[in-house]
């Protein structure tokens, strides 16, 4: 059984390769022109990941969730990760044991990029001339090709940065939990069902007009130059990796994303705002008669509008799955 799984996580790890070349913007950038790039992520041999698999342990976040005489299940996830974190055994039994597989997006399906492509270039805003080069200084310092934003929205440019800062903690966006989730589950010849559709969550992260939109990316921007997102950045990817269900549940205490009126109004657009709609989807599938495993950004989880307490709501009966000391 063993062996089996660990063939079909090489599969999953084939099938979750990223979208988005970031090796090859750096390429474009000309490679570092004399300063120092962050490494691209390591590509695992096949018994790198035989041996990652076999050394895995349990992260994040999983509830088990039961109505109607069936049990589903719930996991918070990381839009990021480390190439070596395999799915835990505790993980890798949910999944199994489910019948369909829910994300928010599904990573592994060629049509979502293909619809996110347009939705992230619509509406362009036209920085300031002084935050445009700033955002430019902040872009060369990731080794991004300039082409590489030439047709996203500022908004997205920002966050694409943040994302790429991860790398100095040995953690990169093509290595997601989705992604290797989604992979495996198609491994599995298990059916995959989106939650949502890009321009939802691009509209979430998107200013309601210029003068918003300005300010977001300001935001960001001062963010990175400052260091600040270094400090919040570790203690997220720990939360995580450790499954600190206590830290995850009081983020917004030590985040430093909640400081203003602007603050929580932008977290709420981006989190809480698109809850019912995931939960809507997940009731969907599992009161089909089906059991399924939904994956959902480690935010959504949590709170008294998170995705377990709206499930709550809806009769479910929602129950945290501790991980144990060899998860």
């Amino acid at each position: 059984m063993i062996r089996k799984t660990i063939l079909l996580l090489v599969a999953a790890l084939a099938l979750g390769a990223t979208a988005f070349s970031f090796a090859q913007a750096q390429d474009e950038a000309g490679g570092g022109r004399g300063r120092s790039c962050p490494p691209p992520p390591p590509i695992l041999t096949t018994e790198q990941t035989q041996a990652a698999m076999r050394a895995a342990r349990d992260r994040g976040f999983l509830w088990r969730i039961s109505k109607d005489g069936r049990e589903s299940y719930l996991y918070g996830t990381l839009h990021a990760g480390n190439p070596q974190w395999m799915i835990g055994p505790t993980v890798l039994r949910a999944l199994m044991a489910s019948d369909r597989v829910a994300f928010e997006l599904d990573p592994t399906d060629p049509e979502m990029l293909k619809r996110t492509v347009p939705d992230m270039a619509s509406g362009n805003v036209v920085l300031p001339e002084a935050l445009a080069a700033r955002m430019r200084v902040q872009a060369e310092l990731a080794c991004v090709a300039a082409s590489a934003f030439a047709t996203i929205i500022p908004e997205m440019q920002g966050m694409i940065l943040h994302l790429l800062a991860l790398r100095d903690f040995g953690v990169y966006p093509g290595y997601g939990s989705e992604r290797l989730l989604a992979g495996l589950a198609r491994a599995l010849k298990k059916p995959i069902t989106s939650l949502e559709f890009p321009d939802l969550q691009i509209n979430a992260v998107r200013g309601k007009n210029a003068q918003e939109s300005i300010a977001m990316v300001e935001m960001m921007l001062t963010s990175l130059e400052s260091g600040m997102y270094r400090e919040v950045s570790e203690r997220v990817i720990e939360t995580w990796a450790n499954s600190r269900l206590d830290d995850l549940r009081h983020y917004e205490s030590w985040c430093q994303c909640t400081r203003t009126e602007f603050d929580r109004s932008r977290l709420q657009r981006i989190n809480e705002d698109r809850n019912p709609g995931l939960v809507a989807g997940i009731a969907a599938i599992h009161e089909s008669g089906q059991r399924v495993f939904a994956a959902v950004g480690s935010l959504h989880t949590i709170g008294p509008h998170g995705v377990a307490a709206l499930l709550a709501q809806r009769g479910y009966q929602i129950e945290f799955v501790p991980f144990g000391p060899g998860g």
